[in-house]
C-alpha cells in the first residue's frame, strides 16, 4: 500500500510566517515614498530658484547696461553714471565712515546688497556695514512694489485654495510669490567701474512685511577653526539659524598701511564671499549656545585683515555665483 505524503493545503504557521515576510517588503517599499516626497519638493525648490536667478541675472545685465551707456550707445563717465543710479556711488562709498575709495584704486570696492523687496522691511542697512539699496532706474520710487515683485519673485506662481482652485479672493489671481532674490555685487578692482562681481540670492517664503531680520555675528562670536570649519555662538536662547547644505556670508575687513597715506590714500573695506554649510553641531559652551559648521569651499582669508563677520541671512536657499558682469559684454 502506497502513501500519498503531500498535502492539500499549508499550516496556519507557514501563513504567519509568508506574510512576515511580505509585510517586511512592503515596509520597505514604503520606506521610499516620503524620501521621494522630500526629494521632490527639494528638486522643485532648486528648480525654481535656478530658474528665478536666471531671470532676475537678464534683468540685472539689462540695468547695468542702462546705468553706463548713453542714448547713443557710448560709456558714460562714472561721475555722471552714479548721477541716475546711487547704487553706483555706493560701490565707492564707506557707509560707516562716508570716505570714499579713489576711481583709480586697484583694490576692491565696497560690496553692495540690491535689495528692493528687503530694502524697506529690513532696513537701509545690513550689520551696520554694507550697503542695501534697490535699482532706482528700474524703481523709481522705494514704494514702488509692483515693479519689485515683477522683478524679483516668479510671477509664474500661484496659490491654491483648500479645494484645489486658483486662489482669487481679491479679483485676480493670487500669486504667492513665495520665491526672491537679491543681488550681492563687489567691484574686484575698483579702477575698473564697468565690471563687477555678482552673486544672486534666492529665498524661500522670505517675509517682508514681519521679518526676523538677518543674523550678523562679529568677531567676538565667532571662532575660525580651520578654513573648513567655524564655530559660531549665540548668547539668546536661540541658536544660529543655520541648516545644512544652507549658507552664510563671511565678510573679512581688510586694511591697507599708513604708507599709502596721500594721493594714494586707500581706506579700509569690507571683502565678502559665500560658503555652502556641508554639516553643523551644536554644542553648550561657557560663550552660551554655539555651533560649529562644516564648510564645502574653503575660506580664503585676504591679507591685511582686522575683523571677520558672519551674516545668516533669513529663509536664504540658495546662492548662485554669476561671476563679472561687465559692460564691455555686448553678448546680453
Amino acid at each position: 500500500m502506497t502513501r500519498n505524503n503531500t498535502r492539500p493545503a499549508v499550516t496556519l504557521m507557514e501563513v504567519l510566517i509568508a506574510i512576515f515576510i511580505l509585510s517586511i517588503g512592503m515596509v520597505s517599499v514604503m520606506a521610499f515614498f516620503p524620501i521621494g516626497a522630500l526629494n521632490m519638493i527639494r528638486s522643485v525648490r532648486d528648480q525654481r530658484c535656478s530658474q528665478l536667478a536666471t531671470n532676475s541675472n537678464t534683468m540685472l545685465h539689462v540695468w547695468w547696461k542702462d546705468c553706463w551707456l548713453s542714448k547713443d550707445g557710448l560709456i558714460m563717465p562714472e561721475e555722471i553714471a552714479s548721477r541716475s543710479e546711487p547704487t553706483i556711488e555706493a560701490l565707492d562709498t564707506d557707509p560707516l565712515t562716508g570716505l570714499n575709495i579713489l576711481r583709480t584704486d586697484t583694490g576692491p570696492s565696497h560690496p553692495v546688497m540690491i535689495d528692493p523687496l528687503g530694502v524697506n522691511s529690513y532696513g537701509t542697512s545690513l550689520g551696520g556695514f554694507i550697503t542695501r539699496t534697490h535699482l532706482n532706474n528700474v524703481f523709481a520710487t522705494s514704494a514702488s512694489r509692483r515693479n519689485q515683485l515683477r522683478v524679483c519673485t516668479l510671477p509664474d506662481d500661484i496659490a491654491f485654495d483648500k479645494n484645489g482652485e486658483p486662489s482669487n479672493i481679491s479679483g485676480q489671481f493670487d500669486r504667492g510669490y513665495r520665491y526672491s532674490c537679491a543681488w550681492m555685487m563687489q567691484r574686484e578692482h575698483n579702477s575698473n567701474p564697468y565690471d563687477v562681481r555678482v552673486y544672486t540670492l534666492t529665498f524661500d517664503n522670505r517675509p517682508i512685511d514681519l521679518p526676523e531680520g538677518d543674523q550678523v555675528f562679529p568677531s567676538s562670536s565667532l571662532t575660525l577653526n580651520d578654513p573648513n570649519s567655524l564655530t559660531l555662538s549665540s548668547l539668546s536662547n536661540a541658536l544660529p539659524r543655520t541648516k545644512k547644505g544652507g549658507w552664510i556670508m563671511v565678510a573679512y575687513h581688510v586694511t591697507y598701511p599708513l604708507a599709502n597715506a596721500g594721493v594714494n590714500f586707500k581706506p579700509s573695506r569690507w571683502v565678502v564671499s559665500f560658503h555652502r554649510t556641508i554639516a553643523q553641531e551644536d554644542a553648550l559652551g561657557g560663550m552660551g549656545n554655539l555651533r560649529m559648521l562644516t564648510l564645502e569651499q574653503p575660506i580664503q582669508t585676504p591679507v591685511n585683515v582686522d575683523n571677520v563677520q558672519v551674516v545668516v541671512f533669513e529663509k536664504l536657499v540658495e546662492v548662485f555665483d554669476r561671476g563679472t558682469m561687465s559692460v564691455a559684454d555686448r553678448s546680453w
